[in-house]
């Protein structure tokens, strides 16, 4: 589900004549899948990216912006919708994005999510090997 995610967000602006930036979030209604409850996203900045990684400046002057996809359960996109893209990443990032995590072959980023009254879970890591 994570690459059919990343191809209907990269079609997106064209189906719908829009465009997709910082904040944006997608609802998909049902989780992605029988074995996760994430059912949306939203777009964040690069992070910890060298000046300038964010975006890609074209032949022709136009410029392409490079986002994170961060997928949310449903109460974490009801909570960002209710709020804000900023007020959600102060509630559940208030010492960032992401923690690291290291074990003695795998180094890990974990995000965590945290919804008031329930408990804070893991939604998405990246293993680096």
């Amino acid at each position: 589900w994570p690459v059919e995610l990343l191809r209907y967000l990269a079609r997106f602006p064209i189906i719908e004549s829009t465009w997709l930036g910082y904040g944006h979030s997608i609802q998909n209604g049902t989780p992605y899948a029988d074995n996760t409850l994430l059912a949306g996203c939203v777009l964040l900045g690069v992070q910890d990216a060298p000046e300038g990684a964010a975006v890609c400046k074209l032949s022709d002057g136009s410029w392409v912006g490079f986002y994170q996809v961060i997928p949310l359960t449903e109460n974490e996109l009801e909570y960002k919708i209710q709020h804000s893209t900023d007020e959600m990443l102060e509630y559940n990032f208030p010492k960032g994005l992401f923690s690291f995590e290291t074990s003695s072959t795998v180094s890990r980023y974990i995000l965590y999510l945290r919804i008031p009254d329930e408990p804070v879970i893991k939604c998405f890591s990246v293993s680096i090997l």
